[in-house]
């Protein structure tokens, strides 16, 4: 919640696709300091303090969950400070529910893209498959970092419960590899060419952030997939 950098990680902890090259953090689910001082942090976050000391206070309230807090955030996403508006959308990540998911709507058409892209990371967090809607208009939106947060938002579903928006757009060049790779890792066989022609053409993605580069885990997929085959069926080249 607190650092951008980290987020990636964190969708690998709460997400329900795991690997991809990225070590696992132990699960948290309690700020506990936040939790004991969370009354102070939402006064600095309200009050007249400078934008970068309320982001703060704002995001670190992550994992608190407390539902007075939450009464905050409402105000928060209308705040005309655009980091301010992140900040708790991000934070919206602790209230799951439909007053929540409207918000998240509204939010993901917001004019500064700061916070379209604290919307895809929201959602991420969030683990609420009916929201893949919202993540996909994210998909064409004209800021490349919103696109990237909309992506790994996705990837870290269960490639089962993302599966019609990744087949949907796994043929998209900007996707290709890293959506095959998604879905090749619970039904390997049907995207056996496509895997090859990752590995082969070493495809790349210029929303790829991190990680076991593409090719690389393509590769991983095709030769547990050839492991796990009979024998005999491979040397007949079927």
């Amino acid at each position: 919640y607190l650092y951008d950098d980290y987020a990636w990680s964190w969708l690998s902890l709460v997400g329900g696709r795991k690997g991809q090259g990225y070590a696992e953090w132990d699960r948290v689910d309690v700020n506990t300091f936040a939790s004991k001082y969370w009354s102070e942090i939402v006064t600095v976050g309200d009050g007249s303090h400078s934008v970068e000391n309320r982001v703060l206070a704002i995001r670190s309230l992550g994992l608190v969950k407390k539902p007075e807090i939450f009464e905050y955030v409402k105000k928060w996403i209308n705040d005309t400070e655009p980091h301010i508006r992140q900040a708790a959308v991000i934070l919206l990540s602790d209230y799951p529910g439909d007053e929540s998911s409207e918000m998240l709507a509204t939010l993901s058409v917001d004019k500064e893209t700061s916070v379209r892209y604290g919307v895809a990371r929201a959602i991420g967090f969030m683990q609420r498959d009916e929201l893949f809607p919202i993540l996909e208009t994210l998909l064409t939106d004209q800021d490349n970092q919103v696109i990237s947060a909309a992506v790994e938002s996705i990837l870290s579903f269960k490639p089962d419960e993302a599966e019609s928006l990744l087949l949907k757009h796994k043929n998209d060049p900007d996707f290709k590899p890293l959506f095959v790779n998604a879905l090749a890792e619970v039904t390997t066989d049907p995207y056996r060419d496509e895997l090859a022609e990752i590995i082969q053409k070493q495809l790349e993605s210029k929303y790829f952030r991190g990680g076991t580069i593409p090719a690389s885990w393509s590769w991983k997929i095709l030769f547990k997939y050839v492991q796990e085959q009979d024998q005999n069926k491979i040397q007949s080249g079927d």
